[in-house]
């Protein structure tokens, strides 16, 4: 039998806290304009190099339904402390690899890309995303490790790059350590917050998610980026 830690298969998982689940829903979600508004302006963490901004939302209620529909509709496989899924859009098929395990493309479900667009939309990235990596912590014993991300089929460390995470349910920690400065930061972020990860930040800072015993309820988090450096035998190798 499999620990708590992380450790479940999709079979293994037990049932959404009633707190997360909710009605059907007429549509996946409303607009993003309607959530992020222009009077809502988004925090920053700023440096030369790279910058962090963070998009509350006005109404975190709506998000429940989204919550609901990626617990039951990802084929969730477990890696160390967590469990993962990760996506790709049109005919790329570039595995990831996550803490050091390859990881096979799943294509974009009808919800990831409805959300990949709203993101975008809502911080200005008008190009969108073309993968998006899931991760799903059951609860507070959960929690992912100091790190940067460095895979190259997103480009070389050295290259500014974009990474948008949004998460939902429990509020967690991220914790930041920026190297050249040993400054640590530590951000709650909330059910339905956007944050982003700009420029030089993966070479320049870590980043991780640490235990908290005290969280009893789930949290889904999304990452979206662009693949850049195909593998061989990805159909987009050629046309990147």
């Amino acid at each position: 039998m499999v620990s708590d830690k992380g450790d479940r298969s999709h079979s293994d998982r037990e049932t959404i806290p009633q707190s997360e689940a909710a009605k059907p829903s007429t549509r996946l979600f409303p607009d993003f304009n309607e959530i992020y508004n222009s009077h809502n302006q988004p925090n920053v963490i700023f440096r030369p190099t790279f910058c962090s901004r963070s998009f509350k939302p006005t109404n975190a209620g709506c998000f429940r339904n989204i919550f609901h529909r990626l617990y039951e509709e990802l084929p969730w496989q477990p890696v160390n402390k967590i469990n993962t899924c990760w996506l790709t859009a049109g005919k790329c098929n570039c595995s990831y690899k996550h803490s050091g395990r390859p990881f096979p493309a799943v294509p974009f479900t009808p919800m990831i890309a409805a959300l990949g667009a709203q993101i975008a939309n809502t911080i200005g990235h008008p190009q969108g995303f073309s993968s998006c990596n899931a991760n799903l912590y059951y609860n507070g014993n959960n929690s992912l490790g100091m790190h940067s991300d460095n895979e190259t089929i997103f480009g070389e460390l050295s290259q500014p790059k974009l990474i948008v995470s949004f998460s939902l349910g429990a509020a967690r920690d991220f914790n930041i350590f920026v190297k050249k400065e040993n400054l640590n930061f530590t951000i709650k972020i909330l059910n339905g917050e956007i944050v982003t990860m700009e420029g030089l930040f993966q070479q320049e800072c870590t980043h991780g998610v640490p235990a908290d015993p005290t969280v009893v309820e789930p949290r889904i988090n999304l990452t979206f980026r662009n693949v850049v450096n195909h593998r061989q035998g990805c159909p987009c190798l050629n046309s990147s």
